[in-house]
């Protein structure tokens, strides 16, 4: 997946066409209510430590609505992202050394940091123990890939860097946005183990 991934991003890598693609949308307002908060903290389970709780209150706090656009930013680069990548959306082939998976359902692609993709692979499908096994070999094929087809100009630092703050923009749209059970607690995992609340608020 991501092989495919890279292929897609490299291809469009701040493409001149990008031009005629929307930026990625920010998510519908967040729910910053009391009910809210008693959803995160039930669907974070063990993973809600004295100091995750602590940086809920912070997003919650007054004022803290402002902010809230700012959460789900991820800078340059730009390329063509999916938006949805994760393991339902790929069609595999019957033999894997003939060919990539193949991205489906493209409703919500869009002009993003390619690094917004890589949480709907490693986080999203992946028990904690899984994705940890395989993640930053996951992240090195990622980036042999974008190297390969072209985009040559971005280092394993700035990829590090981009995940992380990709990491963050996943964690909030689905404590704040969606409904997706299990997902919080696996993305709470993630950004502890890339020390990605240092980010939040």
């Amino acid at each position: 997946m991501a092989q495919a991934a890279g292929r897609l991003h490299a291809a469009w890598w701040e493409h001149p066409a990008l031009g005629s693609v929307a930026d990625a949308p920010h998510p519908p307002r967040p729910d910053l209510s009391h009910q809210r908060l008693g959803y995160i903290r039930a669907e974070a389970g063990g993973m809600l430590t004295a100091e995750w709780d602590s940086t809920l209150r912070h997003l919650v706090r007054p004022g803290a609505k402002q902010q809230q656009l700012d959460w789900f930013h991820v800078p340059q680069p730009r390329t063509l992202v999916h938006g949805d990548a994760t393991f339902g959306n790929y069609l595999f082939p019957r033999d894997e050394r003939a060919d990539t998976p193949v991205l489906l359902d493209w409703q919500l692609y869009a002009t993003a940091n390619p690094a917004v993709d890589l949480p709907w692979i490693l986080v999203h499908p992946l028990a904690e123990v899984h994705r940890q096994e395989i993640e930053r070999e996951v992240l090195d094929h990622y980036l042999k890939t974008l190297h390969d087809h072209g985009a040559v100009d971005y280092s394993r630092a700035e990829l590090e860097a981009d995940y992380r703050r990709a990491l963050v923009r996943y964690l909030l749209g689905h404590m704040f946005v969606h409904h997706s059970p299990g997902t919080i607690a696996r993305a709470m995992s993630a950004c502890e183990d890339w020390d990605c609340r240092s980010l939040i608020g």
